[in-house]
């Protein structure tokens, strides 16, 4: 439970729906309220990750806290690769690997929110239709 945080998700939304009032579109607000959604998200989590970043010493070795967890805490269903922790794992980009992240976030939140959207507006049909029969 230490990695569950809503109350990030409600201050997202809020600029959500703030945005749609502004726009009044749900074009412009899944464009640019989305990728703003996706690029938000890690620099929101920064003082709620900061505690696991603490430096602890076991047996001789310094550790932070986060991967202490991860030797103490073994998840036995992910492969031996997966549990290696390593220095930028995405060697191929270089030192870009958080803004290219939040980058493919922010367009994956964008069609996230028109495919509700979407789902918003067939069930809203599907009300219509019904109501007409």
């Amino acid at each position: 439970m230490n990695f569950v945080w809503p109350s990030t998700y409600i201050g997202l939304g809020l600029l959500l729906d703030c945005l749609l009032l502004l726009t009044r579109s749900f074009f412009w607000t899944g464009l640019f309220g989305g990728f703003a959604f996706g690029l938000l998200i890690y620099p929101l989590n920064w003082p709620l990750l900061a505690p696991f970043q603490v430096p602890v010493e076991l047996h001789g070795t310094m550790l932070t806290v986060a991967d202490l967890m991860g030797y103490e805490y073994i998840r036995t269903a992910i492969p031996e690769y997966v549990r290696i922790i390593e220095e930028a794992t995405l060697r191929t980009f270089g030192e870009a690997v958080t803004p290219l992240t939040a980058v493919f976030a922010g367009f994956l939140n964008i069609l996230n929110y028109w495919l509700w959207v979407w789902v918003g507006y067939l069930g809203a049909k599907a009300i219509w239709i019904r109501k007409i029969v």
